[in-house]
């Protein structure tokens, strides 16, 4: 201590009253203070509809497109093509809706450079998805689609 006693009196007095605020605020929060318990119907609502919105975003449906493919031969080949675009964020669909004429242009370009037995196989679908897609996110300047699901394909 300090030696004087109205110091060592009111530094004594201040520890008393810290040490006193400390185990009111412990008795109040473990012993009075009761939480309302979670509503667990309400909790599950809220967790299903965020898992939802993370795992399945709504895609996005593009138009039935019939595109001109390459041919060698005399005989004119054509693709029938339905595509959804599977954004990462629910977010990404409006943006696909304001560039709609552009990313159908890209399929038709992408598409119509690839031949028709190339496209015939897995590998040639492979290869159409990474180029749509990857052109797709280059239009946008930043990753939005996912993956790309091919409802209709039809190689005529």
């Amino acid at each position: 201590m300090t030696g004087k006693k109205l110091i060592d009196t009111i530094l004594i007095g201040l520890m008393v009253l810290a040490t006193l605020a400390t185990v009111g605020v412990f008795v109040y929060t473990q012993i009075l203070y009761e939480r309302p318990l979670p509503n667990p119907e309400a909790e599950r609502a809220k967790m299903v509809e965020q898992a939802k919105e993370q795992l399945f975003p709504n895609s996005y449906k593009l138009d039935k497109l019939i595109i001109n493919l390459p041919s060698k031969s005399s005989r004119l080949r054509f693709l029938d093509v339905q595509a959804y675009l599977v954004p990462f964020t629910s977010e990404a669909t409006d943006s696909f809706d304001k560039k709609k004429a552009t990313i159908q242009d890209i399929f038709i370009e992408v598409a119509s450079a690839i031949e028709p037995n190339e496209l015939g196989t897995i590998s040639g679908k492979i290869l159409l998805e990474s180029r749509l897609k990857k052109r797709i996110n280059e239009l946008f300047a930043k990753p939005l689609v996912k993956n790309i699901q091919f409802t209709d394909f039809v190689i005529q």
